[in-house]
């Protein structure tokens, strides 16, 4: 009877102790990329093609939704208690998508998820999408190649982008990666129409 008992105040304390554990370790924060549509400014004609964005293509070490680092000694490191609400090449997507239907430069913008007839795709590849450390300062650096393409055509153009983090922390890089995209969206906007006009 005494050895019943005292197995089942060990089981006891054992099991108050994982609770314990696990109501001390904080939630994750999960960030997202937002691209700020309100600054949309419809300045080309518009365009009579229908557009569909295909997901970007991207190693599994960029395209990851734990939120990444690496410090001067090249190791990549990813923040304990942060990640992106979803892998980078959607969020990606979904930020072209958004930003190019808004501009009213398109018949339509769809997704390779919906099967409908467009007149071109719009390709990718995710080269760097990361935050890195330099002495007491840190930076985000995103890098992509775009294909336009259709049956006859194929435009090529390769955007990089680096910029400095106000805070030298998870929150910081989600803040200069925001900031990043919405330049990229536009660039790319503007890319597309110069090549097609």
């Amino acid at each position: 009877m005494k050895i019943k008992t005292l197995l089942l105040l060990t089981i006891i304390l054992i099991f108050t102790g994982c609770i314990n554990i696990t109501k001390e370790i904080p939630a994750y924060s999960t960030y997202t990329l937002h691209t700020n549509i309100d600054n949309t400014i419809n300045t080309h004609k518009a365009l009579n093609i229908k557009l569909e964005i295909k997901e970007p293509k991207a190693l599994s070490s960029v395209n990851s939704k734990f939120i990444s680092y690496s410090t001067k000694s090249f190791k990549s490191e990813t923040y304990a208690l942060s990640k992106w609400s979803d892998r980078p090449s959607k969020m990606i997507q979904s930020q072209i998508i958004k930003y190019l239907s808004n501009t009213n430069h398109y018949n339509y913008i769809n997704s390779a998820n919906i099967h409908v007839k467009t007149d071109y795709d719009l390709l990718s590849e995710i080269d760097t999408f990361q935050q890195y450390f330099i002495e007491d300062k840190s930076f985000v650096e995103f890098s992509i190649r775009v294909y336009l393409k259709n049956k006859t055509n194929t435009f090529y153009k390769s955007f990089q982008y680096t910029q400095k983090c106000e805070e030298n922390n998870a929150l910081g890089a989600v803040k200069s990666f925001n900031t990043i995209t919405n330049t990229f969206v536009k660039d790319l906007d503007n890319w597309i129409v110069q090549s097609l006009i």
